[in-house]
C-alpha cells in the first residue's frame, strides 16, 4: 500500500535536496519551477534476499520502525514485520543487510562518532 506524500513530506524532501545537493541549492530559482512532488511514495523502497527469503522494505514507518514484507520461495507471503532501521533523514537510512534471520545495521554513534554494528533478531 502506497503512502501519500503530505505537504510536510514535500517540504522535508526539498530541504534534503537543498542540503545534500549544492547544485540544486545554487540554482533553486530554476529547480523550483520544474520540481513537482505529488502523489505517493513507491510501494516498495528496496529489497534483499537472504536464506531463501525476500525482505521487501516499504516506505512505511511506525513508531520508529520500518515495514518489511517477508516472502518465501516462489514469492509466497510469510509475514509482515517492522524492523528498526536508523535514518539519516526521511529519504536515506544507514546501511543494513539481512542474513540468517537477523538484521545487521551500521549505526553512527552520536557520542563517539564511530560506526557500530547492531544486530537484531528477526522474529
Amino acid at each position: 500500500q502506497r503512502q501519500e506524500i503530505s505537504r510536510q513530506d514535500r517540504d522535508e524532501i526539498i530541504k534534503i535536496w537543498q542540503e545534500d545537493f549544492p547544485s540544486i541549492r545554487r540554482q533553486w530559482d530554476f529547480f523550483k519551477k520544474i520540481i513537482n512532488i505529488r502523489g505517493a511514495f513507491p510501494a516498495i523502497r528496496t529489497f534483499c534476499i537472504s536464506d531463501d527469503k525476500s525482505y521487501v522494505q516499504t516506505c512505511k514507518v511506525e513508531k520508529g520502525k520500518t515495514e518489511f514484507y517477508i516472502l518465501g520461495t516462489g514469492g509466497n507471503f510469510v509475514k509482515r514485520t517492522f524492523l528498526p532501521l536508523v535514518y539519516r533523514n526521511m529519504l536515506n537510512h544507514f546501511p543494513y543487510i539481512v542474513a540468517k534471520n537477523k538484521l545487521y545495521r551500521l549505526v553512527e554513534s552520536e557520542e563517539t562518532e564511530n560506526w557500530e554494528l547492531v544486530v537484531t533478531p528477526i522474529d
